[in-house]
């Protein structure tokens, strides 16, 4: 079974990234029209997570409303809501920035690209092939991490606010099945 893809609308764009850190191809809506974005994500297959009850509206399978304002809240929601779980194997394997998977990157093609002491004291270098950027495993790992647990074990106050999705469907925005 296949990772879920996720389709985050513009006003998720933190969730959408901290989406991507745990490994899932999560399109970011930037600039398209809601119509569109919304037949993308269903062309794609995606789970369609939104804050925008338009969206929410148009009946497109797997639409996640979310509710809550914080990120580690919007994840914990999401995972409650969609009934998935995250796969520790995937943590860092996508670019954050552009959602492309990293390889590996060899040490020695990392000098030079890395700082010298991140050089001197990491063994191992993943690189996006589509960006360039190259990822090292940091202090950073750890707090991402742990960020994500906290959000797994319930959001940032221990538990989740909201979560009714009452929403009232319409199925103007995407014609296509």
């Amino acid at each position: 079974m296949s990772a879920p893809q996720f389709a985050a609308d513009r006003s998720l764009g933190k969730l959408a990234k901290w989406l991507r850190l745990l490994g899932y191809d999560t399109l970011a809506q930037r600039g398209e029209e809601d119509g569109a974005f919304l037949c993308r994500a269903q062309e794609d297959d995606r789970w369609l997570v939104t804050r925008s009850r338009v969206l929410a509206r148009a009946r497109a399978p797997r639409t996640v409303f979310i509710e809550n304002n914080a990120p580690r809240d919007q994840i914990a929601e999401l995972f409650l809501k969609t009934g998935l779980s995250p796969d520790i194997r995937l943590v860092f394997s996508r670019c954050a920035p552009c959602n492309t998977p990293v390889e590996p990157l060899a040490r020695e093609d990392a000098m030079g690209a890395v700082p010298d002491y991140v050089y001197s004291s990491q063994e191992r270098f993943t690189k996006c092939p589509a960006c360039g950027r190259v990822y090292w495993p940091g202090t950073h790992i750890g707090r991402a991490l742990d960020f994500a647990a906290s959000a797994l074990r319930g959001g940032a106050k221990g538990g989740l606010r909201g979560c009714q999705n009452s929403i009232t469907p319409d199925t103007r925005l995407c014609s296509k099945p």
